[in-house]
C-alpha cells in the first residue's frame, strides 16, 4: 500500500444513485457474483469514492486492498478529517467504475485494522452490489464453442430457434433468416426462453426495437434487436451472471 494522499473528484457521474427502485435489473446479490466484481476491482486497482450517508460533501477516495473470506480491507491513506466525517457515521456507499460501468454498493461496520504501511479501514463483504450499465451498455457476444440461442413459441405449438448474435443486461440481438417474415416493430414475444450453453433455461420476454439488414456483411439474414421486457429480478440477474461470465472469460480470466 502507498502512502500517498487520495483526493476525491465529486462529479455528478461519481456521486451515489439515489433511488435503485428503479435499477433491480444490474443489481448482483450472492457471493459468487458479488465476489466476481470486487476480484476485478482488486486485479485493477480500481478507484472508488466512499460516501457517508449524511451526503456528498462527506466523502474519500480509496480503493480495495484485498478480500478474504468474508471481510473487504480498503486503504485509508487518505486526508484524515475527510476519512473521520465518513468513519464516524453509520456505514458508507462506495462508488466506482469498471471499464465506464458504474459500481455501486453499501458497506457498515467499517473499522481500522493494521497494515504493514498507512491505514487500512476493514468492514464485511457487501451481500448486494448494482453494476449499472446504461442503454448504451455494452455488449458481449458469446463464445462461437458455445452457442447461445433464443427459442420462441408458435401458436401451432411449435419452435423457432435463434442464434443471439450478442447480449447485454438490457437486450439482445439475434440472427434470423431472410426467409423468415420481418416483425414489426414494437411486437411482443411472450413465454420465450434463452439457451445460454450449459446453463438453466432462462425465461423471458422481448421487445422487437430495430432490424437491420446485411449487418457486418451478413448475408442471408438479418439482425433484429430486441430488448428485455419485464423481467423478475432473479431472471435479470442470471442474464446479468452470463454477461459478466462471457466478459471475463473474453479477457482471458
Amino acid at each position: 500500500m502507498t502512502s500517498a494522499t487520495l483526493t476525491p473528484k465529486v462529479q455528478s457521474q461519481f456521486l451515489p444513485e439515489a433511488d435503485l427502485s428503479g435499477l433491480e435489473q444490474f443489481r448482483i446479490d450472492g457471493k459468487v457474483g458479488v465476489r466476481a466484481v470486487l476480484r476485478e476491482m482488486v486485479d485493477k486497482k480500481a478507484l472508488l469514492t466512499a460516501f457517508a450517508p449524511s451526503g456528498p460533501t462527506s466523502c474519500f477516495v480509496t480503493r480495495i486492498v484485498s478480500f478474504e473470506g468474508d471481510l473487504l480491507v480498503f486503504d485509508a491513506t487518505t486526508d484524515a478529517e475527510r476519512l473521520k466525517q465518513v468513519t464516524d457515521q453509520d456505514g458508507a456507499t462506495l462508488v466506482g467504475f469498471l471499464d465506464h460501468i458504474k459500481v455501486q454498493f453499501d458497506v457498515s461496520g467499517l473499522r481500522y485494522v493494521p497494515e504493514d504501511e498507512g491505514r487500512a479501514l476493514q468492514c464485511p463483504l457487501p451481500s448486494t452490489l448494482y453494476r449499472i450499465q446504461r442503454r448504451d451498455a455494452f455488449r458481449v457476444r458469446p463464445p462461437n464453442e458455445e452457442p447461445a440461442l433464443c427459442v420462441l413459441p408458435t401458436p401451432d405449438r411449435t419452435e423457432l430457434r435463434y442464434m443471439v448474435v450478442d447480449i447485454s443486461v438490457g437486450g439482445l440481438a439475434l440472427r434470423v433468416a431472410d426467409e423468415v417474415p420481418r416483425p414489426a416493430l414494437g411486437e411482443r414475444w411472450q413465454r420465450c426462453r434463452l439457451e445460454l450453453g450449459k446453463r438453466p433455461p432462462i425465461p423471458c420476454s422481448l421487445v422487437v426495437r430495430n432490424i437491420q439488414v446485411g449487418h457486418e456483411g451478413d448475408e442471408g439474414a438479418y439482425r433484429l434487436g430486441c430488448s428485455f421486457d419485464a423481467m423478475p429480478p432473479e431472471v435479470s440477474r442470471a442474464v446479468q451472471l452470463f454477461v459478466l461470465d462471457i466478459e471475463r472469460r473474453r479477457r482471458g480470466r
